[in-house]
């Protein structure tokens, strides 16, 4: 019975708005979570897993925590997407990553409800779409595109929660840097330091007959010739 399901959802036909809609509201790496699958040998209830692609056909291409290679149905198949946190702050900040650096920034946590394709931010050559996100927080959306140069600017800019402990590592990692290279800059100052007075006390220590000696007087004259 559940093979005659597959196989009659297989002939059911999506228009290409349908599609598209599909590639846009179930972007790559979009977080899934099976519910129920109708097949002979389904992922199992409660695999998790990201999207790879949706494909011409309207399958859900995925990438499953056990590795399976199945696809999902959107049409037959049972599934939640995964609503993912995010820590986000306003746009008076350059990036999350800034603000942790700063005192008493202010932090807030929402959710990626939505993530689609935007508009092609090309202009000309080879199309480059932008990715828009969308993120609520309580009665609070915004609409976020990964774009840098988009005509209307972001509010709030993001990073989400999973990748926090990496950010976390990376940024002090950066810092330690920074703090190094300033230290190596701030020794060869030092030592640049040392050298003008070593130099200076080397110069008074070998020129000092000379330089305590009275200069002579040199008197230029000048023969006037008259015509």
């Amino acid at each position: 019975m559940k093979k005659i399901c597959r196989l009659v959802v297989i002939l059911v036909f999506r228009t290409k708005a349908e599609i598209e809609h599909l590639k846009q509201i179930y972007p790559s790496g979009t977080k899934i979570t099976m519910l129920h699958m109708c097949d002979d040998h389904p992922v199992p209830k409660g695999t998790h897993g990201v999207v790879d692609f949706v494909d011409d056909g309207g399958m859900i291409h995925m990438d499953w925590e056990n590795g399976m290679p199945m696809a999902i149905d959107p049409s037959e198949d049972e599934f939640k997407v995964d609503l993912e946190k995010v820590i986000y702050v306003e746009k008076r900040m350059k990036n999350v990553i800034e603000a942790l650096k700063k005192e008493n920034a202010e932090f807030h946590i929402g959710n990626i409800v939505e993530q689609r394709q935007g508009k092609d931010m090309s202009y000309h050559g080879s199309p480059f779409y932008e990715t828009i996100t969308i993120i609520q927080d309580g009665d609070l959306v915004f609409e976020h595109s990964d774009f840098g140069k988009r005509y209307y600017p972001n509010k709030i800019e993001f990073e989400r929660m999973s990748d926090l402990s990496k950010i976390e590592e990376n940024t002090i990692k950066q810092l330690q840097d920074e703090i190094a290279e300033l230290e190596n800059k701030i020794s060869i100052k030092k030592q640049e330091i040392s050298n003008v007075q070593n130099n200076f006390k080397r110069i008074n220590e070998t020129f000092a007959q000379v330089l305590n000696e009275e200069p002579e007087e040199i008197v230029c004259k000048q023969e006037m010739k008259f015509e």
